[in-house]
């Protein structure tokens, strides 16, 4: 059964209703997507982007004094990395094999049409 409720606000009153579901719904949905992001996409700490490179500590303090590494530094402090970014940037760095290395000599030279 449908009932039917009148309310009465004044005007400033059913702004501050308006403005504060509007903000508890960007809230919600703020919260959802970081959340999914999070789950996505791991943010690592110093330690666990070493472990994850099989490196030591003082190599990715290495490469990020030398702006090598993806990395973030949020207000000065610690260091953080997106799981992502540093497997595209392992990604990025590859090196061909000696057969990729033959393939593209024999495209470039015309014998691989």
């Amino acid at each position: 059964m449908n009932e039917t409720v009148l309310i009465t606000f004044n005007k400033q009153e059913f702004q501050s209703l308006i403005t504060d579901c509007v903000r508890s719904c960007l809230e919600r949905l703020s919260s959802t997507s970081d959340s999914k992001h999070c789950e996505d996409d791991p943010i690592l700490s110093m330690q666990q982007c070493a472990e994850f490179l099989n490196v030591s500590v003082p190599t990715v303090y290495g490469w990020i004094n030398k702006n090598i590494i993806p990395h973030y530094k949020p207000g000065g402090g610690k260091l953080y990395f997106s799981k992502k970014e540093v497997i595209a940037w392992v990604k990025k760095n590859k090196r061909k094999s000696i057969d990729e290395l033959k393939l593209d000599a024999d495209v470039l030279i015309g014998k691989g049409k």
